[in-house]
């Protein structure tokens, strides 16, 4: 609908390379781009561990969209570090090697973005560090403010849920 209509909708996927413990390569079947392409969906793929080649394929689909040309899918390749469950190795889940998982920590999106910061643009590593700071404390806030808030009531079980 949202290519036969043009409408103006975005469509981010996060290929992660895995669905719980199976890898895409052995679930997908054929190209994963080529879902929207075959709805007439523009497509971009992007490297989804380099946060500036994301925002900036991001700006220009969003400008397309605008511009009412239609829908658009934005598909970026990462990599899920961490297990899908707490405990995953420990029940022996081994479904993936620590070599490939390894492999993509040196492909870590904020420490790329800290280098190019760094070293290219010579933003100072204390100025980062203090961000860092922040965005920890932010964090930190919104943890504590989330554990110590109340249930809410079983009224609102279905508040905003259309029949």
């Amino acid at each position: 609908m949202a290519s036969i209509w043009q409408l103006p909708i975005i469509y981010v996927l996060e290929n992660n390379q895995y669905a719980v413990t199976t890898s895409a390569k052995e679930a997908v079947g054929g190209d994963i781009t080529a879902r929207g392409l075959s709805y007439g969906i523009e497509t971009k793929v992007v490297d989804g561990n380099d946060v500036i080649e994301v925002y900036k394929t991001a700006c220009s689909v969003l400008e397309r969209v605008r511009r009412g040309e239609g829908p658009c899918l934005l598909v970026c390749n990462t990599y899920r570090i961490q297990g899908h469950l707490v405990g995953e190795w420990a029940l022996n889940w081994r479904y993936r090697s620590q070599e490939e998982v390894d492999s993509w920590k040196k492909r870590c999106p904020i420490d790329r973005l800290r280098g190019l910061l760094e070293g290219e643009l010579g933003v100072p590593a204390a100025e980062l560090n203090r961000i860092d700071g922040e965005v920890e404390q932010l964090v930190a806030a919104a943890v504590e403010f989330a554990e110590n808030s109340p249930y809410p009531a079983e009224s609102e079980a279905e508040t905003d849920v259309l029949v």
